[in-house]
């Protein structure tokens, strides 16, 4: 994650839109640990419930596991669609467009790793 600019003139609209993505990136990695650790949760006790014969319990695992899993689909697809999103309007990340130049123009002053 890149270090913010200090002052109001170097809020750009790219860093902006760079620091915005690092905060919805965040969320939905955050989210999609949470929903794994969940569903893990919700299979132990989904299993403990058929093992004991408690059909609440079993009940109340089947539900969170459902929901475990739609919220893994749901943080998946968000994803997708703002990768989607950001390649349709072609923003990309400082640290991608340093990478695209070295790609394309291979300065050795600015790329220190093509100078092999």
């Amino acid at each position: 994650m890149a270090v913010l600019p200090t002052g109001a003139e170097n809020w750009t609209l790219d860093t902006v839109l760079e620091f915005g993505l690092n905060v919805v990136n965040f969320i939905a990695t955050f989210a999609g640990y949470t929903a794994i650790i969940v569903l893990i949760w919700a299979s132990i006790q989904y299993f403990m419930g058929a093992r004991t014969g408690e059909k609440g319990e079993t009940a109340k695992g089947k539900t969170m596991l459902t929901w475990a899993i739609v919220g893994i689909v749901v943080i998946l697809l968000a994803k997708i669609i703002i990768a989607q999103f950001l390649t349709i309007l072609d923003i990309r990340s400082a640290a991608q467009n340093a990478a695209n130049e070295c790609v394309l123009n291979p300065d050795p002053a600015k790329c220190p790793a093509t100078s092999r």
